[in-house]
């Protein structure tokens, strides 16, 4: 069956970008700069609405790309392109302290994966079999990170990595250099081209994105169709 767009009204009302103050850039994210937690963002579909899909806290999205608060109109869902990477202090970074719990099908394939590589049956790795179980989950490591990662999930200090063990590292957002403070922001093409051109300007004369605040940053990520 072809798929295509239901015949509606579709509404264009009140999508007029609006400006936001590049000093707001320095704050934490909110009101000031218009951006929402992503998980905010649902798609409406004959069925009803979709669920609510628990994205982690540094995925935000402006409103100049959505605007979340517009109930009730049709509109036409828009392509996500661009990313800002965001820090509004990249002084105060330091690694996330979020957890998020391993899905059924996560675990499932987690267990299977141990299994596979705990050849003497004795439900633990050394780092060599570490690194087998990670790479064959499709973790990127760095060459030469082996013995370093294997201590990271060694929790007890015990020389060898269990099963809870490895679980719980996988859990943690710090474990994929997370770090609080940093943010991934989905922007509209008006805004990316509007702080695009402030980037090139500030850099062209020497002086902060963010006046007045030189440990703000922001860094501008296409992303990859298809």
């Amino acid at each position: 069956m072809e798929e295509a767009p239901a015949k509606k009204d579709y509404s264009r009302e009140g999508e007029e970008p609006k400006p936001f103050k590049l000093t707001s850039l320095s704050l934490p994210p909110g009101d000031q700069q218009r951006f929402y937690p992503i998980s905010a963002l649902t798609v409406h579909t004959k069925g009803g609405p979709s669920p609510s899909v628990a994205f982690p806290s540094y995925l935000l999205a402006s409103q100049n790309h959505t605007d979340v608060r517009r109930r009730g109109q049709h509109r036409r869902l828009k392509n996500c392109i661009i990313l800002a990477e965001w820090c509004p202090d990249s002084n105060a970074l330091k690694a996330s302290v979020e957890e998020r719990p391993l899905t059924a099908d996560a675990v499932s394939q987690l267990e299977k994966t141990f299994e596979m590589f705990d050849r003497d049956g004795n439900g633990t790795l050394d780092a060599n079999e570490v690194t087998q179980v990670l790479r064959a989950l499709d973790v990127v490591l760095e060459e030469g990170e082996d013995s370093e990662v294997a201590a990271a999930l060694d929790l007890n200090a015990s020389g060898t990595v269990d099963l809870n063990e490895l679980k719980t590292a996988l859990s943690r957002l710090s474990f994929f250099g997370i770090q609080d403070g940093r943010y991934f922001v989905l922007l509209s093409l008006i805004e990316a081209e509007s702080l695009r051109g402030a980037m090139h300007v500030a850099k062209s004369r020497g002086i902060p994105l963010v006046p007045g605040f030189p440990s703000a940053s922001v860094c501008l990520r296409l992303l990859p169709l298809g």
